[in-house]
């Protein structure tokens, strides 16, 4: 649930040696809330431990590329995560079934899907709340060739209009082969 200190600089190497390159590392940010459950369809929330939280690096310069933390979640949805350096955005990297992140909220402020800056003790937050609600969206359907036949083994993609939205690991984009019938 720690990354640890990390420290960055960028050096353009011209024709010759380069001296005096410091690198301060930081303790890095910390992050600190907890989950919460929206039951719209009356399901029984699970237990908090089934979701994990990741602060994902988007940019591979000023973020460690290994050794990513994962949120350290407590029996009652409170969690904890240190030591976090660079751009990144909030995701949960595994949700329990049946359930689907619903927003995460800073202060009441919505912040799902936006680069977070990290890397002092000033960008750290509080009060996150991460919400999942068991109201599931699903597109259903069969691929189908120029002569109405279904079309097994292509993949369908889903995605959002505004490209924004398009980057790895995308709620917002979406792609699932079809089965042997097309569906």
């Amino acid at each position: 649930w720690t990354e640890g200190p990390f420290g960055a600089a960028r050096v353009t190497i011209v024709e010759s040696d380069v001296d005096g390159v410091v690198v301060q590392t930081s303790p890095g940010s910390f992050v600190r809330g907890r989950v919460v459950f929206d039951s719209s369809q009356g399901s029984t929330p699970p237990p908090a431990s089934s979701v994990e939280i990741s602060p994902i690096p988007v940019d591979p310069d000023a973020s460690p590329r290994n050794n990513l933390a994962t949120a350290n979640i407590g029996p009652d949805g409170t969690f904890a995560i240190e030591g976090i350096n660079g751009p990144r955005r909030l995701e949960l990297t595994r949700t329990p079934p049946g359930w689907v992140l619903k927003e995460i909220r800073v202060g009441g402020i919505d912040v799902t899907d936006r680069v977070l800056p990290f890397g002092t003790t000033r960008d750290s937050l509080r009060d996150v709340e991460v919400e999942l609600t068991d109201r599931v969206s699903e597109v259903l359907g069969t691929a189908r060739d120029e002569r109405s036949r279904p079309t097994p083994n292509v993949y369908v993609v889903v995605f959002a209009l505004d490209r924004s939205l398009w980057y790895p690991r995308s709620r917002f984009l979406q792609k699932v082969p079809t089965d042997p019938v097309g569906a």
